[in-house]
């Protein structure tokens, strides 16, 4: 009977950590999604940084299980990736004007790919996290034991509705 007591109390767990997941991904897809349409005030070095740790609080020091760390580390490093090339433009010489064009827009295409990344990433596990709380048994070892497929990351669909930016 203690037991079963432990098993309830571990999916009660892991099911509010799964909840906070979701929080912190639906405001990543949906900050990347305004960048997308074209409104920047959402996508901050600061916001993405502060995502970041949360996955890093989430999968480490939390216990998260699904989505495994390795998941959730491949989100995080995307996400650092675009906070550190918010400082690209600075960090860059002025002097040789065709070569930091170039820069310029390696920086730019990449920015845009890894923004693209990240929402198609947290919308995935946005969608596992709440199939595993629907209680659809598979989802949870394919994320928790298995590895990315070709498959995994589709296209996301814009959101319809304004938001009002990330909660504090």
């Amino acid at each position: 009977m203690a037991a079963i007591a432990a098993v309830v109390v571990a999916l009660g767990r892991q099911r509010g950590l799964r909840q906070r997941l979701r929080e912190v991904l639906d405001q990543v897809v949906r900050a990347c999604d305004e960048y997308q349409c074209g409104n920047d005030d959402y996508l901050t070095e600061r916001f993405l940084r502060e995502s970041a740790k949360k996955l890093r609080l989430l999968s480490e020091r939390d216990g998260l299980k699904s989505p495994n760390t390795s998941h959730i580390g491949q989100l995080r490093d995307i996400l650092e990736d675009i906070a550190n090339r918010f400082d690209v433009p600075n960090m860059l010489p002025s002097h040789g004007v065709a070569e930091r064009q170039e820069l310029l827009e390696a920086n730019g295409q990449a920015f845009n790919f890894g923004i693209e990344q990240a929402k198609r990433r947290a919308a995935t596990y946005l969608r596992a996290s709440k199939r595993m709380d629907g209680w659809r048994f598979w989802t949870y070892p394919r994320y928790r034991w298995f590895g990315i497929t070709s498959r995994t990351f589709r296209e996301v669909n814009s959101y319809t509705t304004p938001w009002p930016g990330p909660v504090k």
